[in-house]
């Protein structure tokens, strides 16, 4: 399944299509993956598209459009919008977040599964103020 979803993310994905390749029904694949994952497969897939887009966000200087589209979204209001809603900024808000932070006090480790990033004390304390707003 999440080989599956890593070749196809950037896609549009069902999950009919990986229950068919695996000769699996969508109910039982549905109730696995919500047990294993602790998330639905649309849910995961999501996931997967927004750690793509913060690191083509972080890691190129691609116009959003195009790494909205990248990352398997189809509609950039749409990425905005729930970007928003995920990471309480903007994509641009977060690409300039990036570029504004000091390299050396900012670490990133990467992967289409998950995204960490290390804040210094400085950062800690102006991300918290920025969000008690």
């Amino acid at each position: 399944l999440i080989a599956f979803v890593d070749e196809n993310y950037m896609h549009k994905i069902r999950l009919s299509d990986f229950a068919e390749m695996e000769n699996c029904s969508v109910s039982y694949l549905s109730r696995f993956i919500k047990k294993t994952l602790n998330q639905s497969f649309q849910e995961y897939v999501t996931s997967v598209r927004f750690n793509c887009a913060c690191k083509l966000i972080t890691t190129t200087e691609k116009n959003l459009l195009d790494i909205c589209i990248e990352s398997g979204f189809s509609d950039y209001r749409y990425f905005s919008k729930e970007f928003q809603k995920q990471y309480n900024m903007s994509p641009e808000e977060y690409r300039n977040s990036i570029r504004n932070a000091k390299p050396e006090k900012t670490m990133f480790r990467r992967s289409l599964h998950s995204m960490e990033r290390f804040y210094s004390k400085e950062e800690s304390l102006k991300i918290v103020e920025k969000m008690m707003k």
